[in-house]
């Protein structure tokens, strides 16, 4: 509690380490591997360890946890279809991962309201990009996968998840004195979603550097944002130049049991 370095460290370490698998150190205390759903057991990971001790070493916030309503009103259907489950258990296991979200959220607000804590959030995120680039280039380049996941569970996973980080990176990029980290997470948040070969993960990364940059730009309009988006506009035309066969084989050749999945879901 006395020590911010250390706080700082943790805060950092909890907010990349969900980028890589860990897997290995997860205590779980009830798990059915045969279930395929989006939770198959009772689990507490290390980034849940990480955030309640962060939790107990912070003080207690003096504003309303947000979106309580929201949050609680989900979490009633929720348990209320557990009546409804085939398997209950099931439910339970999806319900329990709800819960440690909730948990996180609580964690989050801490420690974004410590005076020092809070853009060492972004700062883990944005590490966890990074790291997922090298990981990316050496499964392409070194393993020729075709469509890489880093430390994810699925292609998709990963681009969904940098598509998370990166409108934050380049919202910083725009206007902060600070270019070098937030550039460096730009540029390996492009190298995730172009070799992840992800069709909406592409579509939503686009969508948001095109709602970034014109929002920015309609704030407040620089010589540096203009300059930026016209070196930004010359490297995707490179990088679509260089990638352009491998996007339109993935999207004219996507495998019939992705089109499947979509219709069940």
């Amino acid at each position: 509690r006395t020590r911010e370095k250390y706080l700082i460290a943790l805060t950092a370490v909890m907010c990349a380490l969900p980028f890589i698998n860990l897997d290995p150190l997860d205590i779980d205390l009830v798990v059915d591997a045969g279930y395929h759903g989006e939770a198959n057991g009772f689990t507490i990971s290390i980034v849940d360890l990480l955030a309640g001790i962060l939790f107990l070493a912070l003080p207690r916030s003096p504003n309303p946890a947000p979106y309580r309503l929201t949050r609680y009103a989900y979490l009633a259907c929720a348990v209320f279809s557990v009546f409804f489950a085939a398997v209950p258990l099931y439910a339970w296991f999806s319900i329990s991962k709800l819960l440690r979200g909730f948990f996180m959220l609580a964690t989050i607000v801490r420690v974004a309201e410590h005076k020092r804590l809070g853009p060492w959030i972004i700062n883990g995120l944005a590490s966890g990009v990074i790291l997922s680039a090298f990981m990316c280039v050496y499964q392409r380049y070194i393993l020729h996968y075709n469509q890489v996941d880093a430390w994810m569970p699925h292609q998709n996973t990963l681009g969904m998840a940098v598509d998370l980080v990166f409108p934050i990176a380049l919202a910083i990029l725009l206007v902060g004195p600070k270019w070098k980290f937030p550039l460096a997470t730009v540029g390996a948040s492009a190298i995730c979603i172009v070799l992840t070969l992800s069709r909406g993960s592409i579509a939503m990364f686009v969508l948001g550097a095109m709602v970034v940059f014109f929002g920015s730009l309609i704030r407040k309009s620089s010589t540096r944002k203009i300059r930026m988006g016209i070196i930004f506009g010359l490297c995707a035309i490179l990088v679509v130049a260089k990638s352009y066969d491998s996007i339109i084989d993935r999207f004219e050749h996507a495998p019939e049991a992705s089109a499947a999945a979509r219709d069940k879901f």
